[in-house]
């Protein structure tokens, strides 16, 4: 590495649960721009690894793949986010099949991103209404062609632990999708029967519980009193919006003002919302005040640290479910503008 001190950190970038080891980190002095970690693994793990310079600065990779055995790792601490120099076999794979296979994915997800940058700064970095609903449709476009494209490469790539590190990711990514099961299918009974084979067919069952159809569960929380507040629907309401947030997610309060609106045309007509933070003890505070600053009429329950959220693999923001009067998921990442039109036409 391109310091001559410090502590780098070596940790998990997905959840603990797929990695057989207790640590999610280690730390190792660098010595003279040089340093190293010594291990067991019995496959491939997706690791990343971190550099704090300063109070102010720091470095941090993107993921990669180490191998059983030693190898060497080169990181440019002016390259903050991007994956460090890697020689090893899951990484050929990387930069060779699996980048070829997701090429035409790669140009569609860099023109969106473009695309979605260039819209914000015209709208003063606050996008609401069919663009932000055009925006999310895409986004889930983009996903459906992704999970396509990733089941085609296990289909011919069963054994490739890179096709299964990617399936985590997207897990974490996205939460549960039926796509998902399916891409797991055509995995070898090698990958499957690893630790970490067996931790996402244990995640897949578990967040099938949020798939379209399924009754929506019930959930320990706390209210802003810091009372228990369960999510068990006992309002008798036609449709109730499920709205996963957190309080420094800025696409998540951008749809507040739309969402208000929403909540005051068809509240006494069926509709409700219950919204659930997933912030940690330290963003109380926040979370109570932006609960405050925009004059949040409908409940509002907390999640400490996740840990609910966690369970059921939602992990981007803002996510939220619609339920109809049985609790039963009817409608998934619904937008602001598709809410409208589905209330407008079931009232």
């Amino acid at each position: 590495i391109n310091s001559d001190t410090g502590t780098i950190e070596l940790f998990h970038p997905a959840e603990d649960l797929y990695y057989s080891d207790s640590k999610d980190y280690q730390k190792t002095k660098i010595i003279k721009g040089k340093f190293q970690f010594k291990d067991s693994i019995a496959y491939p793990y997706a690791y990343m690894v971190r550099l704090n310079l300063d109070s102010i600065h720091g470095y941090i990779s993107d993921r990669f793949l180490i191998d059983p055995g030693t190898q060497a790792l080169f990181c440019n601490i002016d390259s903050s986010r991007r994956v460090p120099f890697l020689t090893n076999n899951s990484m050929k794979e990387v930069e060779g099949s699996f980048k070829k296979a997701f090429r035409r994915y790669e140009i569609d997800h860099n023109n969106f991103y473009k695309s979605r940058d260039s819209l914000s700064d015209k709208n003063n970095y606050h996008i609401t209404g069919i663009i932000l609903s055009n925006i999310v449709r895409e986004k889930a476009r983009l996903n459906r062609e992704k999970d396509s494209m990733l089941l085609q490469y296990t289909e011919t790539n069963p054994d490739s632990y890179v096709a299964l590190w990617q399936l985590i990711d997207m897990i974490g990514s996205v939460g549960y999708e039926p796509d998902f099961d399916s891409i797991y299918a055509q995995f070898s009974n090698a990958i499957k029967n690893t630790y970490t084979g067996k931790a996402v067919e244990n995640k897949l069952k578990t967040s099938k519980v949020l798939n379209i159809g399924n009754k929506f569960p019930v959930l320990s929380l706390l209210s802003p009193s810091n009372k228990k507040a369960l999510t068990a629907l006992n309002n008798n309401k036609k449709y109730t919006l499920i709205d996963y947030w957190f309080s420094h997610c800025n696409p998540c309060i951008s749809q507040f003002n739309q969402l208000k609106s929403i909540y005051r045309t068809f509240n006494n007509k069926g509709f409700d919302i219950i919204a659930i933070a997933v912030d940690t003890k330290e963003n109380i505070t926040n979370w109570k005040k932006i609960i405050k600053e925009y004059r949040l009429p409908w409940k509002q329950c907390l999640d400490i640290g996740g840990k609910e959220a966690i369970k059921f693999s939602i992990d981007s923001f803002p996510t939220n479910f619609l339920l109809n009067k049985n609790g039963e998921i009817i409608q998934k990442n619904i937008s602001p503008d598709q809410l409208e039109n589905f209330l407008t036409r079931n009232k």
